[in-house]
């Protein structure tokens, strides 16, 4: 039995337990897991950037069918 991860960004799109969260994805952005010694269900976003700056501006796509208050 092999344990995926509950998050994980395919196609360009966050996906969350089967549930496409964002769409749009740049290719730059990545996850990486919340924890090393197993399944978490956590995941940390961030962007790869082929220069050095002290201040970068990065999409993370677009929210699909989600309600969201900031």
């Amino acid at each position: 039995m092999t344990i995926t991860s509950a998050v994980r960004i395919a196609d360009r799109k966050l996906i969350v337990k089967e549930r496409t969260i964002l769409d749009g994805v740049p290719d730059n952005v990545v996850a990486t897991a919340g924890s090393t010694s197993g399944p978490a269900e956590g995941v940390f976003l961030g962007a790869v950037f082929n220069e050095s700056n002290c201040s970068h501006v990065v999409s993370l796509g677009t929210l699909r069918d989600v309600r969201f208050m900031a």
